[in-house]
């Protein structure tokens, strides 16, 4: 469990140091070394905030649960906790974590 903590944060800063890159000046080279081009890097951003908008990620992790895979909707309750702690939602998606448990 403690080891796919580490690869989701591991994998969101990637994606956050990625998009940052991409979104500024510097981006050039990044979208060269990735193969994107312009319009691509705009639609990656934008794909980027599935993993980071809070009702996005709630609206998953409640999918998840109601498709029973409870282990993947507790994940991503943590998840949606790590980047989001004082949501007004957060209390809501504490309680479903441990249910899904």
């Amino acid at each position: 469990m403690q080891m796919a903590r580490h690869g989701f944060r591991f994998l969101g800063l990637a994606a956050v140091a990625c998009s940052a890159l991409l979104a500024v000046g510097c981006g050039a080279g990044v979208r060269e070394f990735l193969g994107l081009e312009e319009a691509e890097s705009a639609a990656s951003i934008a794909d980027l905030s599935q993993y980071h908008d809070p009702l996005v990620l709630l609206s998953r992790a409640d999918k998840l649960f109601d498709q029973r895979n409870y282990l993947e909707a507790a994940l991503t309750y943590e998840r949606f906790l790590e980047l989001h702690r004082i949501h007004k939602q957060a209390d809501y998606a504490q309680f479903r974590a441990g249910v899904s448990y």
